[in-house]
């Protein structure tokens, strides 16, 4: 059967033809390889409007006190290169450019309590115990001394880390031995299966921060 001579428009940059000349050998290839890069442009086009539209609602919002530090946040390069690394699931690479972005002094205090949080968080998946102490140490330190309670005060946290750091000074078996001690000495306070849960964190505090 003779195909009609109609010409339908392509879905291809503005080719026309019948349907018969698009779905045939080579001709058919090379309208699916249009096809491709045509929504690869449209997707890059979509993104870089997209990413346009975000920089210019985050300049907005760095106009607004309430809302600067989160612009300021995501706005620095450092802190930005920092998320996609953490997106990426790249821990160790995310926190060298957040370190980056804690010693750059043009942010604001609100900024950076954000890249603290940030940094504690990954400090403890990548088990860096400098990486939670700098961090911890700097987010305290924005915080005025009276408002601090006792226990979070800046020594305290030193002291508290520096236990983290001796924490290979005990064995599981002593750690264990401990546990079994604080069951005699509060009966029914220390169940067995707490003791293993006690334990077992234990050991993968050992294991995370080595």
């Amino acid at each position: 059967m003779e195909e009609g001579g109609s010409k339908a428009p392509s879905m291809v940059a503005g080719a026309r033809g019948s349907p018969g000349q698009f779905l045939s050998g080579s001709g058919y290839a090379s309208s699916m390889k249009a096809m491709h890069d045509e929504r690869l442009s449209i997707s890059a086009e979509f993104a870089r409007k997209n990413e346009q539209a975000l920089q210019e609602t985050l300049m907005q919002m760095s106009g607004d006190p309430n809302y600067k530090g989160y612009a300021e946040f995501y706005l620095n390069e450092n802190c930005k290169m920092g998320l996609e690394c953490i997106e990426k699931g790249d821990f160790k690479e995310a926190r060298d450019y957040l370190m980056k972005a804690l010693e750059d002094t043009s942010i604001s205090e609100e900024a950076r309590v954000l890249v603290c949080q940030s940094l504690l968080g990954i400090g403890y998946e990548v088990g860096d115990k400098d990486v939670l102490e700098k961090a911890m140490d700097r987010l305290l330190a924005m915080i005025p001394e009276k408002d601090l309670p006792k226990e979070y005060n800046r020594q305290s946290m030193k002291e508290a880390f520096d236990g983290l750091k001796r924490m290979h000074e005990i064995t599981p078996q002593q750690f264990s031995e401990i546990m079994q001690k604080l069951a005699r000495e509060h009966p029914g306070k220390v169940p067995p299966e707490m003791q293993e849960k006690m334990l077992e964190g234990f050991k993968q505090m050992q294991n995370r921060f080595k």
